[in-house]
């Protein structure tokens, strides 16, 4: 479902506001009646200088990418946005320091093997809608080069994560936020995916209507699809009660390995230390990747994170290991340019890393990368996995402190949708809700 977010009247008054106030407008937003639109109405009918140029935001798994591939076939098939002569989709993990033509030459290489020479010009002297998937993903010191690009560029749709973004960095005429499921699409995906088990689809609706947590990020399809996916393969009754995301990734993960032992005839088994020493691996390349916006890694990086012990041990394993992908079919680990499924299992896997290090390297890295929206999610999973949780609230609350408090509390807030009543002091609860009323005080 897609949501209607500000509109010009609404940018004009966001320039006017002071730091102060700009923090309660976002805080009343948050409770804002929002209304859902159509996806045909992401165009505008009609704009000032008649052309489209929007933002949609939405959080990790929520289906921006399948809302951009979605909305190319479709106007391939000619049932959506026919007043363009041409879509052109490119995912902005992929971007490179160059022209437009040069990026999108090297998205589309076919063009390059058919010698069929790009003319740029023509291409924007066209009525051309550019969809650039992923603003987030796109490395810090490319965003100047890809904004450069955006000023030749008359009609263009951007994604991205709500953290990923500033309101300075390009021109938008409409914002939309993407939300996911509606409760009762939630339920129509639930009886679909288990359309031979109405019991077992019925006892996965009441279960998760009991946990408002995880309840809430069912409406995230990527979610949705991995919970009914561990429901599924689950020989037990699932607690929903105390359910957390970091729960269904462990299951999610548990899942993927023993998949890929069925899928893989010559092997038998991986054992638990296997397991273990795999993840740990991988996920000491998806933080170094994570720290630095990387996604995708080649030969070089794995070599300059990782010992010739390790890339040798991975080798073997990568490929049944099930959590990456490849450019290429397997040869070498050093020939492909890799990157995780899904970048919420680099995060995972990073925090599952870094969980494992000892608390002084562990404090260093909250205290530099807190207060990096990039790093947000892995943080929520550092909470999930690291034992002494009631050392990470404390260090998160440590120095340095964010002056205004909405940002920590914020960021606590996910953190603590992480962590089960029995696993952290009552104290830091009781203070976490008393710096919630301070904030709020403050605000009136």
């Amino acid at each position: 479902m897609i949501i209607k977010e500000e509109d010009e009247e609404d940018k004009e008054k966001l320039e006017k506001l002071k730091e102060r106030d700009l923090y309660l407008y976002y805080y009343d937003r948050i409770f804002k009646e929002k209304e859902p639109i159509d996806i045909k109405d992401l165009i505008p009918k009609s704009t000032k200088d008649n052309k489209t140029k929007a933002l949609v935001f939405g959080t990790a798994g929520v289906g921006k990418t399948t809302l951009c591939k979605y909305i190319a076939y479709n106007w391939a098939i000619g049932n959506l946005f026919n007043e363009f002569e041409l879509i052109i989709y490119l995912p902005l993990r992929d971007w490179k320091e160059g022209t437009l033509k040069d990026n999108i030459e090297n998205y589309y290489p076919f063009l390059k093997e058919r010698k069929k020479e790009i003319n740029i010009d023509e291409i924007l002297d066209r009525k051309t809608l550019f969809i650039f998937d992923g603003y987030d993903e796109l490395k810090e010191e490319l965003k100047s080069n890809f904004r450069k690009s955006l000023g030749v560029v008359e009609n263009y749709i951007i994604t991205s994560r709500p953290y990923g973004f500033s309101k300075g960095d390009f021109d938008v005429n409409s914002s939309f936020e993407n939300v996911g499921f509606k409760d009762e699409e939630i339920d129509e995906y639930i009886d679909k995916y288990f359309k031979d088990d109405k019991e077992k689809a019925n006892r996965l609706k009441e279960g998760l209507k009991n946990n408002v947590n995880i309840y809430q990020v069912s409406h995230i399809p990527l979610m949705l699809e991995l919970i009914c996916y561990t429901f599924k393969d689950s020989r037990e009754d699932v607690d929903f009660s105390s359910l957390t995301m970091t729960d269904i990734y462990k299951k999610v993960i548990d899942n993927i390995f023993k998949g890929h032992i069925k899928k893989r005839k010559e092997i038998k088994e991986i054992s638990r230390k296997d397991r273990k020493e795999i993840q740990r691996l991988l996920g000491k390349l998806a933080f170094e990747g994570l720290k630095r916006q990387r996604i995708i890694f080649n030969g070089d990086f794995v070599e300059e994170i990782l010992t010739e012990e390790e890339i040798e041990y991975l080798q073997s394993k990568a490929i049944i290991s099930g959590f990456l992908k490849s450019d290429r079919e397997w040869v070498n680990l050093l020939d492909n340019n890799l990157e995780f499924i899904h970048l919420t299992f680099q995060e995972y896997l990073s925090a599952y890393y870094v969980s494992g290090l000892g608390k002084e390297e562990i404090k260093k890295i909250i205290r530099k990368y807190k207060f990096y929206p990039h790093m947000q999610v892995f943080f929520m999973f550092l909470a999930g996995l690291i034992d002494d949780k009631g050392f990470l609230v404390r260090e998160i609350k440590g120095e340095p402190r964010d002056i205004l408090g909405f940002y920590e509390l914020n960021f606590l807030m996910n953190v603590f949708s992480q962590i089960k009543e029995n696993e952290i002091g009552k104290g830091l609860i009781e203070n976490f809700f008393k710096d919630i009323v301070k904030w709020l005080n403050w605000t009136v």
